[in-house]
């Protein structure tokens, strides 16, 4: 098993619209991916939020890596105050 963390951060203010793009059409998209375990997101409300997602290999991870680049970057990137930290190991 492989485990990907995501820290974002940005403006408190859009955390309403980032937590429901990614509880809905971002968490859907990942599911259906190969590989797929489990993705978890926290939102603090502060202005960060992370996720936990859980593949079954490094291979799998790094194909939902390229995806969530792209995603973020068409659906969250105007939110975003900096690049996401990526932290990422075997579990």
């Amino acid at each position: 098993m492989f485990a990907i963390i995501r820290r974002y951060k940005y403006d408190p203010a859009n955390h309403e619209t980032i937590d429901s793009l990614i509880r809905g059409e971002f968490h859907d998209l990942l599911s259906k991916m190969q590989g797929f375990h489990e993705y978890y997101w926290l939102e603090t409300g502060d202005g960060e939020g992370a996720s936990v997602g859980i593949w079954d290999n490094k291979e799998s991870a790094d194909l939902s890596t390229d995806m969530a680049r792209s995603w973020v970057q068409a659906n969250l990137g105007e939110y975003l105050t900096t690049p996401p930290e990526i932290l990422e190991g075997d579990i």
